[in-house]
């Protein structure tokens, strides 16, 4: 189950994120990179309005087999956090 804290929750109401959408990622990501004692879900989507492709980061603990997602934020920045196969 993926579970928001409150920080979570007003970082994807400012960032205008789909909860859906982060629940996906978190759930099925393309990546999952380990910092520290968080994880970091992350899948790579294209902006329909401007074409671009951006990646979406999920950071989260895991709490048992629940999923607390701290935070959430779409980047343009692939190559910084992308890692390669």
């Amino acid at each position: 189950m993926v579970r928001f804290t409150p920080y979570a929750e007003a970082r994807l109401r400012r960032r205008k994120l789909l909860r859906q959408l982060v629940e996906q990622v978190a759930e099925h990501p393309e990546q999952l990179l380990e910092e520290d004692d968080r994880k970091v879900a992350q899948s790579r989507f294209v902006d329909p309005g401007r074409g671009t492709e951006y990646l979406l980061r999920v950071v989260y603990e895991t709490e048992g087999e629940d999923k607390l997602v701290v935070t959430a934020y779409k980047t343009s920045k692939l190559r910084k956090y992308w890692r390669p196969s």
